[in-house]
């Protein structure tokens, strides 16, 4: 009887306490006033730079309880919004926010974007925010993120180099010659060497009926910057041309001119061997051609850092070239639990190079203070099982003890 009567009074003791439990913990999360945001914090990944792609420069804020409504960028000088590139004019950034119900923007709030205050109007019902600010582009070279490749082909083959980079205006390609140091454009082969040029895109050049004089050419590509003059123009690495060809295969050359004056037969007799086979009209062999200097290898020597951007990683070289790219492989973590005033974040992170992205989680209809409740009656349900199975081992226990001291006695008496 008194077993049973512990276990009730165990179980009603838990039974209460869970009770008070969850009277302190409100069920929803009710305010009569709104919370007030005295401070808004938004940023922008990049800021103007004259040709960059308007789709690169995103913006965000991290002030809880507000989001991004509406982003524009607008071009001061014309007053359009800008759609693909920033140019050298002056731009100004417009950010609209709205605050989620029960919050409302302070009558002192303090707007920054990227760290430095900005201009700003608040709605009357204090619900939305517009920033804005201006900015005058810089004005950088282009930005060369591929060169061209060396390029080894059959004498009458094709050739083609590629080049990419980033705030230009425009490129041309042009070639060396190492031998004399001279540059000239790649137009101007077809007039040198008989060679017919073409284009195959923004940044490719094409040379067709390749000839062997053409070999230890070096090309490489200049392009074009947002001012004109070659402080604002940037040059690719330039990438060596190697001709394949038959050194014995001669091509029909044209039969010397008499000198002007002399009469037929009064030329000097050459010397020895050679006088001797122009005498008897053998053709004389071609001088061999020089060889060409053996071309510097480049040894690629990939970053210890990861590259990456919004989808894939990579390690880069300094000359542009990439290894082990692939896919982010995100794992996901709760930032910050989604309440109904509050958006809720998780944020993701790569495994394998370290970049983070967030996402907004929605609001699930449970409070905290709801949350709290369940979490603390489960665990004081798990307490009062617990403490039942105790006591429950105990009392066996006991009466195993009573049992076997009634046989030990019974045994003394006989």
């Amino acid at each position: 009887m008194k077993s049973i009567k512990s276990r009730l009074l165990t179980a009603l003791f838990c039974l209460c306490l869970c009770a008070a439990v969850t009277a302190l913990c409100p069920l929803r999360a009710h305010a009569d006033d709104p919370i007030y945001v005295n401070k808004v914090l938004t940023t922008t990944t990049y800021t103007p730079v004259a040709l960059m792609d308007l789709q690169y420069v995103k913006a965000a804020t991290s002030t809880s309880g507000v989001y991004i409504t509406e982003y524009n960028w607008f071009d001061t000088g014309t007053g359009s919004v800008i759609t693909n590139n920033f140019t050298t004019r002056p731009a100004e950034v417009q950010i609209t926010l709205a605050t989620y119900d029960g919050i409302e923007f302070s009558d002192t709030v303090s707007v920054y974007l990227n760290n430095i205050p900005a201009s700003f109007v608040v709605s009357a019902d204090h619900r939305y925010l517009t920033l804005s600010r201006t900015y005058t582009p810089d004005i950088w070279k282009p930005s060369v993120i591929k060169n061209p490749d060396n390029e080894t082909v059959e004498e009458g083959g094709i050739a083609s180099f590629a080049a990419t980079a980033i705030y230009n205006l425009g490129y041309q390609w042009m070639v060396l010659d190492p031998e004399t140091w001279e540059h000239y454009p790649v137009d101007e082969l077809p007039d040198r060497y008989g060679v017919t040029v073409g284009e195959t895109g923004n940044d490719h050049v094409t040379i067709y009926g390749v000839t062997r004089e053409m070999d230890g050419l070096r090309f490489y590509c200049t392009f074009l910057g947002a001012v004109k003059g070659d402080y604002y123009n940037a040059d690719s690495l330039g990438a060596t041309l190697h001709v394949l060809f038959d050194p014995n295969a001669v091509y029909p050359q044209p039969e010397p001119e008499e000198p002007a004056g002399e009469a037929p037969g009064e030329a000097e007799p050459a010397d020895g061997a050679e006088a001797a086979g122009q005498a008897e009209g053998t053709p004389t062999e071609p001088a061999d051609e020089p060889e060409a200097e053996p071309e510097e290898l480049h040894t690629h020597v990939f970053s210890d850092t990861w590259s990456y951007d919004g989808s894939t990683h990579w390690r880069e070289c300094e000359c542009g070239e990439r290894t082990e790219q692939g896919a982010h492989t995100l794992e996901w973590k709760l930032t910050r639990r989604a309440t109904k005033k509050l958006i809720g974040i998780e944020t993701g992170t790569c495994t394998t190079c370290g970049y983070t992205v967030t996402r907004e989680t929605e609001f699930d209809g449970i409070s905290d203070g709801l949350r709290l409740a369940i979490v603390g009656v489960a665990g004081l349900t798990a307490l009062t099982i617990l403490v039942l199975i105790v006591d429950s081992i105990r009392t066996s226990a006991k009466k195993r003890r009573r049992r076997k001291n009634k046989r030990s006695a019974s045994h003394v008496k006989k």
